[in-house]
């Protein structure tokens, strides 16, 4: 005599009609959508949490939306860093925020009005810094981090400057993205910069504000190396110096936002930026920051 099938949902045998799905069998009446609890009569079914669902109930009530368009995702989808869900056509077609990589739904990959670099989505828009008095608020609490690295500054007042990106590419020489640019005034001898002292820290208008942070941290390392004559370092190195000083402040802060531009800057693959932060975070971990510092200030160079 055979042993009789057992249905799973009742551990009751079943004898006649049954039915087998998920490596188990059921009486017809017993396998059962979770979300309406009516059989489920179809051969396709959606599983959710390793229980079935009935293809309209799943759709309708338990598939993730898009973040664009609000329709159900149940097939193939893009999701972000930030955990946002869009629509495979979405990702063909929309242009992403300059900042963050979110698509944006206002600007298409087609977009001829404004160049790339100004395709901003509206969660960066939110917490966009366009002004020299938001700039202030922020930067002392940024002077006092820094400080607290090592970092003491001669002086902490100098001129802090929000400008536009037509501006900003004018006073920098025509550099792509610029982002920040500490002016100083050398004084030459014998063709070799002597000394240098900080005229002011510019900032490319309407940055979000944990962008806007790491950036203005990156150019207090600039002033600290002015600060101290720290002036004849290779670009590589005073870069990357700057670079691992705004690393430190977004891993030191820690939300998801930090963590991105952390890790864009750790992925940086400039020759100069990406490169030099690599370098000086090697050293990092073998000399430690303190000791990077004291080279910087005794002998106006890295540590060996």
């Amino acid at each position: 005599m055979s042993t009789p099938r057992i249905c799973k949902r009742c551990s009751q045998p079943i004898h006649g009609r049954y039915l087998s799905a998920l490596d188990a069998v059921w009486h017809p009446e017993h396998f059962c959508c979770a979300v309406c609890n009516r059989p489920i009569t179809d051969a396709q079914f959606y599983l959710h949490n390793e229980q079935p669902c009935h293809p309209i109930c799943y759709t309708d009530n338990i598939a993730p939306r898009c973040t664009i368009c609000n329709e159900p995702l149940t097939g193939n989808h893009h999701v972000n860093y930030w955990g946002e869900r869009f629509c495979v056509d979405h990702v063909r077609e929309l242009a992403t925020c300059a900042y963050c990589g979110r698509l944006t739904p206002h600007a298409t990959k087609r977009t001829r009005r404004r160049s790339v670099e100004d395709i901003c989505c509206d969660i960066c828009t939110s917490t966009s810094i366009d002004s020299v008095p938001q700039a202030k608020l922020l930067m002392d609490g940024l002077i006092n981090w820094v400080e607290a690295q090592g970092l003491r500054f001669r002086q902490k007042t100098f001129r802090i400057e929000i400008l536009d990106r037509a501006d900003f590419l004018e006073r920098d020489g025509g550099r792509r993205d610029p982002l920040g640019l500490t002016s100083s005034k050398r004084y030459l001898r014998n063709r070799r910069v002597e000394s240098a002292e900080v005229e002011s820290v510019a900032i490319l208008r309407g940055l979000p504000s944990t962008l806007f942070e790491g950036v203005c941290v990156h150019e207090l390392g600039h002033v600290w190396l002015v600060q101290n004559s720290v002036i004849n370092l290779p670009a590589i190195d005073e870069e990357g110096f700057c670079e691992l000083i705004s690393h430190r402040h977004f891993l030191s802060v820690g939300s998801k936002a930090d963590l991105f531009y952390a890790e864009r800057i750790a992925k940086n693959s400039d020759p100069i930026y990406g490169d030099g932060f690599r370098k000086l975070k090697r050293l990092e971990e073998r000399v430690g920051l303190e000791q990077i510092i004291k080279s910087l200030l005794r002998k106006k160079k890295l540590p060996l």
